[in-house]
Order: C-alpha cells, then sequence, then structure tokens
C-alpha cells in the first residue's frame, strides 16, 4: 500500500497528460520515500524472522526475548532505521549539481537514473549507497 502510495500519484497523471518527465525535486522526494519504506519493510522483515526464529528454535526463552516492550523497541528501531539510512542517501544524492534538463523521463524516481542525470563528482553518494 504504501509503495503505491508513493508512486501511483505521478503514474496516473503522466497517463492522464502524457507528460512522462518528473523534475529533479520531485525525484528526490520520491527516491526518499520510497527508500524509507523498502527499507523499513526490510528492517521489518528481518525483525519478524527474528520473533519466528525464536518462536520455533528456542521456544522456552521466548517469553523472556519477545515481550511487548522488545517488540517496540525492535519495530520502532525498524521505523527510525528506515528513516536515518533514506535520509543520508537523499541528503548526498541533493548534494549533487545537475547538468541539463534536471528532469527524468519516467514517472518513478530511482536511483541510477539520478546518478547519470548529475555532472558532478559521485564517487561519495554511489560509495553510500
Amino acid at each position: 500500500t504504501s509503495y503505491s502510495s508513493i508512486i501511483l500519484p505521478r503514474m496516473l497523471a503522466s497517463l492522464l497528460t502524457g507528460d512522462r518527465n518528473i523534475s529533479v525535486s520531485d525525484c528526490i522526494t520520491q527516491l526518499h520515500f520510497f527508500g524509507f519504506l523498502a527499507a523499513t519493510e526490510c528492517y521489518l522483515l528481518a525483525t519478524m524472522s527474528y520473533d519466528r526464529y525464536l518462536a520455533i528454535c528456542k521456544p522456552l526463552h521466548y517469553a523472556i526475548h519477545m515481550n511487548g516492550r522488545n517488540c517496540l523497541w525492535l519495530a520502532s528501531g525498524s521505523w527510525i532505521s528506515g528513516f536515518l539510512g533514506s535520509t543520508m542517501m537523499t541528503f548526498l544524492v541533493s548534494q549533487l549539481t545537475f547538468c541539463g534538463p534536471n528532469e527524468i523521463d519516467h514517472f518513478f524516481c530511482d536511483f541510477t537514473p539520478m546518478i547519470k542525470l548529475s555532472c558532478s563528482d559521485i564517487s561519495l553518494t554511489w560509495e553510500a549507497k
């Protein structure tokens, strides 16, 4: 649902108007929220895997390790980690200078087209990815 909420409005606007270009600022915004939700999903899946591991492999320790407080810490840690990772990537991409029309011919903004559009040194940004 979250991915659809980020990508679908721009896709519908592209289909209705025929304008498939997306500005750099809109692209950076979309990239931030998409990266935030994707990273958070990965962390939440890892948390769920850890929960199932404890339940199956160490059932007698499950109640000690997976109480309400620890579940809240794991869930909030997933959201905070996803936000911080996406914010750092977005900050590094926003520091780049962009050449040419500053538009990407697509309704979905991805990291690689942003890097290809940049005319500044991308070594720090590329290594952070």
